[in-house]
């Protein structure tokens, strides 16, 4: 999205339970957790997209 919040674009979807959120702009990869399940599964992910939505290399 812009800088004031317009052109808003989903580039993510159906993710688990996010709860972290880290940008790279010169990369071009968004970064995010999934905290998993309450119970001991151990379940939890870190995932990447590229900035346009694509999953990347």
């Amino acid at each position: 999205m812009n800088r004031d919040g317009s052109n808003r674009k989903v580039i993510v979807t159906d993710c688990q339970l996010p709860d972290g959120l880290a940008v790279d702009v010169r990369a071009g990869h968004v970064y995010w957790t999934n905290m998993g399940s309450a119970i001991d599964v151990n379940d939890g992910s870190i995932e990447r997209a590229d900035i346009d939505g694509g999953l990347g290399k």
